[in-house]
């Protein structure tokens, strides 16, 4: 099936709020975006591929978005990965900390 995987996203912000972490990010081209909780900053083919790993997979509506993982505790980091139509996913964003 014919597409193009998004260009590779960005998280913006991972911050703790009451109800768990905010986190933001730009995901240009993409139709949807996984988020995805890290021990560390280490993020590879093995952290994607654990399902332990995937918070959701939301519809992006626009370049930016957002999301509330619920009763997260604010340890470790969020990254993102970007989909297309035909589910070609991009490379994965940095990880980025969680800010208290």
């Amino acid at each position: 099936m014919p597409g193009e995987a998004p260009e590779q996203p960005t998280v913006v912000s991972a911050r703790s709020a009451a109800d768990g972490v905010q986190v933001r990010w730009r995901a240009r081209g993409a139709t949807s975006v996984a988020l995805w909780h890290l021990p560390d900053e280490e993020i590879g083919q093995a952290q994607l591929a654990d399902g332990r790993r995937l918070v959701a997979v939301v519809r992006a509506e626009r370049a930016a978005g957002e999301i509330v993982h619920d009763g997260a505790d604010g340890s470790g980091f969020y990254a993102v990965t970007a989909y297309d139509r035909t589910w070609q996913q991009s490379e994965p964003s940095g990880a980025v900390a969680v800010r208290r």
